[in-house]
């Protein structure tokens, strides 16, 4: 079951971090719901191993000074 969760997930990972984190996020809740009527364990899903890659952090940082050159030759 895992396996064929994270081969769905490849591909809508090409579409977006969004897109596939909105399908994990849909699927989380519908795992509460399984496991609130009792067909499984909670904490016990398959997505359970998988995090959300986030973007890198900007390194560049600007200077007032800059900024304000810039603002004022716009």
């Amino acid at each position: 079951m895992a396996a064929r969760l994270r081969s769905t997930l490849v591909p809508l990972a090409q579409k977006g971090v969004d897109t596939a984190w909105r399908l994990i996020k849909t699927w989380r809740a519908l795992w509460k719901v399984a496991s609130a009527m009792r067909y499984c364990l909670l904490g016990q899903g398959p997505s359970a191993g998988i995090r959300r890659q986030g973007q890198p952090r900007r390194a560049l940082r600007w200077s007032e000074g800059e900024v304000v050159r810039l603002v004022k030759a716009a």
